[in-house]
């Protein structure tokens, strides 16, 4: 049967993400700066967490907060990913990328809470 929300691109874009960073944080780790890693983790788990939560929820208002909260995640992400670049953990094409994925899952958000 499977979920609703497993049908959404946004979904398993914001997945493929979350599994990069993770990647990235953990190599992040291995220098010790935690909360860099630690950060990069949160706010990308959170997105796919929540739009996997709001297409859970029955009422439209509540649909959109889910999908605004990971938007801000995102938005959040973008600042963690700088800093990360500024402290020599990123290069500029990577960061480039995943600005540019983030920019497409941002979007597709802000459609989603549009909808309801």
């Amino acid at each position: 049967m499977g979920f609703l929300f497993e049908k959404l691109d946004v979904y398993w874009k914001a997945i493929d993400l979350a599994d990069e960073i993770a990647r990235l944080a953990k190599s992040i780790q291995k220098s010790r700066d935690f909360p860099i890693a630690n950060q990069l983790r949160r706010a990308s788990i959170s997105i796919p967490l929540n739009i996997a939560e709001g297409n859970g929820r029955h009422l439209p208002a509540d649909r959109k907060r889910f999908f605004i909260i990971a938007r801000g995640s995102g938005f959040e992400l973008v600042a963690v990913l700088e800093l990360a670049v500024r402290r020599g953990y990123l290069k500029h094409d990577e960061h480039r990328r995943f600005r540019n994925e983030l920019e497409s899952i941002c979007r597709m958000l802000t459609t989603m809470s549009k909808r309801d």
